[in-house]
């Protein structure tokens, strides 16, 4: 028994072509970012990499592609809670990895704001 389609893991063929259609570089960025689901769920999560379209993460559960989360991350050197990075990012594919202990969640940012755009720039990507 498998899992159901809408968690299904993209063939090798499709990630390959995904990897190809990225307009942005990713860069491995290794932090805790809090995702809170639809329903209102909240939990951490590891990034894997980041970019200026989005970011890979490690997560406890799956979470269906096509599903919008907000994601929250503590900026770089900043001592308040109330100082992060967050947007909004569609999950775009979700597979099971042992290796990471957990499931790999591909995020796209849904449209970053002025702001939230220039805090990825200077806070993560150099």
């Amino acid at each position: 028994m498998g899992l159901p389609p809408e968690f299904a893991a993209p063939s090798a063929q499709l990630r390959r072509e995904a990897a190809n259609r990225r307009a942005h570089e990713r860069y491995p960025l290794r932090i805790d970012v809090l995702l809170i689901r639809p329903d209102g769920a909240r939990a951490f999560g590891r990034t894997t990499d980041l970019g200026r379209g989005g970011m890979g993460v490690v997560y406890a559960s799956p979470i269906p592609v096509g599903t919008v989360v907000a994601v929250r991350a503590p900026l770089p050197g900043r001592r308040s809670p109330k100082e992060f990075f967050g947007t909004d990012a569609r999950v775009v594919n979700c597979s099971l990895s042992g290796a990471d202990g957990g499931f790999r969640i591909g995020l796209a940012f849904e449209a970053l704001d002025a702001h939230a755009s220039e805090q990825l720039a200077r806070a993560f990507i150099r």
